[in-house]
């Protein structure tokens, strides 16, 4: 399965390193979703700028193979926590629209 990952950013300290814990999660959750992911979008921006605070923030836009879709976001001070709460929302609101088409 080729899966299309695309991570944007702006105003990101160290884009590799959320790169990396990016692809991390989603191999994790490639095997709980049986890899019926088709493209997972991350968008990464720090609000505030230079001035810090609780300004992270990580939207995640997930499809599934057949066409299913879900958006999660989340913000706070710590990129990598934004990522993973961002992460989990989109992919449990993809479960969730996935379930209810098969009870269709």
């Amino acid at each position: 399965m080729d899966l299309d990952i695309r991570v944007r950013h702006r105003a990101t300290a160290d884009p590799q390193g959320a790169r990396e814990h990016i692809a991390a999660r989603l191999r994790g959750a490639l095997r709980r979703m049986n890899n019926r992911l088709a493209w997972v979008v991350v968008h990464l921006d720090d609000v505030n700028g230079p001035r810090g605070g609780n300004d992270k923030r990580c939207v995640v836009r997930a499809q599934a193979i057949d066409g299913a879709y879900a958006v999660g976001a989340a913000t706070g001070c710590d990129l990598l926590g934004a990522v993973d709460r961002g992460l989990r929302r989109a992919l449990d609101g993809l479960r969730l629209r996935l379930r209810r088409r098969r009870r269709r």
